[in-house]
Formats: C-alpha cells, sequence, structure tokens
C-alpha cells in the first residue's frame, strides 16, 4: 500500500535574523524579489494570529502613497509572499496568509520566535513550581533564543513589540537559570547567565552582585574587587548608590 507523505510547511527562523526554510532548506535573500514582501511577511508574524487590516497594513509600509495606489502595491505584495511560501502550489492560498475583506492574517506557519516563547514560558512555570525538569527546560529554552527578533532588519518598527516581548522573556530565563544553575552548583552555567545579562544591561544589580558573590566565592578576589568597582562607577553615573 502506498502512503502520500504530506509536505513539511515552510518555517520561519526569527531570532537572530530572517531566514525562509521550505523543505528545510534556507531561501537566499537574493530570491525574494521585493523587500517590501518580505516587511510585509514580518509584518504579519509580528501580529503573531492576530489579523491586521489592509489600511493599517498599508499605511505601515507605504506611509503617504494614495490609497488607490497602495491596494494595488498590497496586492502584488501578498501575491509576492504567497509564492515565496509555496512556490509549487503544494496548499491552498489561504493556508499560510488567510485574507479576508479588510483584513490579512498569517496561520499555520512555523516560526521560531513562537516556538521559543511558548518553550520559555513552560520552563519558567516549571521552575516557579519547583519540577524536576526545569533546568532542563530552562536550558533549552536558553538555547533557542538565537538572537533578536529580526536583528538583521532592527529599524522595522513593526518588528518592536515581539523583539521586546522575546528579549524579555529572555531575560526572564537567564534570571532563573542563573538561581537554578546555582542550586546545583553549576558554577561556569551561573557565571554565563550573569555575563549575558549584563550584555543586555550594565547595571542589572541582580547580575551584578550575582556575579561579586560568585567571584568571591570562587576565591578570585581581585576579579571580584575590579567588578564591583565597575559597578560603583556605572551606579554612580545614573547618581544611585550601590546596592
Amino acid at each position: 500500500m502506498n502512503t502520500v507523505t504530506q509536505p513539511e510547511y515552510p518555517r520561519l527562523r526569527t531570532l537572530g535574523g530572517f531566514t525562509l526554510y521550505r523543505a528545510g532548506r534556507p531561501v537566499r535573500a537574493g530570491e525574494w524579489r521585493s523587500r517590501k514582501a518580505r516587511e510585509l511577511l514580518t509584518l504579519l508574524v509580528a501580529r503573531r494570529d492576530e489579523a491586521i487590516c489592509r489600511e493599517q497594513v498599508c499605511d505601515l509600509l507605504w506611509p503617504g502613497v494614495d490609497p488607490g495606489a497602495c491596494r494595488n502595491r498590497l496586492s502584488v505584495a501578498l501575491c509576492t509572499v504567497r509564492g515565496m511560501l509555496d512556490p509549487d502550489r503544494r496548499w491552498a492560498p489561504d493556508t499560510f496568509v488567510t485574507t479576508y475583506a479588510d483584513a490579512i492574517r498569517l496561520t499555520n506557519l512555523r516560526v521560531d520566535a513562537y516556538e521559543f516563547l511558548e518553550g520559555a514560558r513552560r520552563a519558567l512555570r516549571a521552575h516557579r513550581a519547583g519540577a524536576e525538569l526545569a533546568y532542563c527546560l530552562l536550558l533549552a529554552a536558553d538555547a533557542d533564543y538565537a538572537g533578536d527578533f529580526c536583528a538583521d532588519d532592527p529599524y522595522l518598527e513593526c518588528a518592536a513589540p515581539l523583539r521586546e516581548e522575546a528579549r524579555a522573556t529572555h531575560v526572564a530565563v537567564l534570571r532563573a537559570l542563573a538561581v537554578a544553575a546555582g542550586e546545583i552548583d553549576d558554577t561556569e552555567r551561573q557565571h554565563r547567565c550573569f555575563l549575558r545579562l549584563l550584555q543586555y544591561d550594565p547595571y542589572d544589580e541582580f547580575a551584578q552582585a550575582g556575579l561579586v558573590r560568585l567571584l568571591r566565592g570562587q576565591r578570585r578576589l581581585g576579579e571580584a574587587t575590579r567588578f564591583q568597582a565597575r559597578c560603583r562607577s556605572r551606579m554612580a553615573e545614573l547618581s544611585l548608590p550601590p546596592r
């Protein structure tokens, strides 16, 4: 008996950069015939499962352009996006981009940012509950965060909300992972967590204090003293007393 293999849905890597994968293979940036089509897909990804009205899409992608011309451009961009996601037309036209009379919505597309957020929240819930698997889940969530959402297009305004949400969630994962690593005496992991938190925010007092305690506990007193001096200097810049 012959079995029909269902083709794999396309996947988007958005953390650390933007890459579309079809059948497991990356689509080269040069294959995108339209930058606006890529921006449209990014906008739809940033909205998650929510529909966005066509007029708002036009205002975001073509500000100040005549509404009639915008509608035509949007139609072309939609066709381009659908063609990029499904060039061989294996699925129905609305499988990945569903269109309504006045709105557009992304559906079914696998997106790494969504998967990271789901896994991270599951790991944080497990950590708060003291579950045995919490440490492994936190490690997996940390590994899934490959960088900021659409980091190769940092000034794209529509990407900002999801970028900030993913970054804040990663910070929460790093904090929980630092605590969990300390509980099992994984000092190397804890050290890396503190340093990465300080890359996000050099004024993070949780990471500052934790790193000083860790260095002192390892009898690395010179490093601890120098780092503490830098922390005091940073806090003085904000006219805040060091903790």
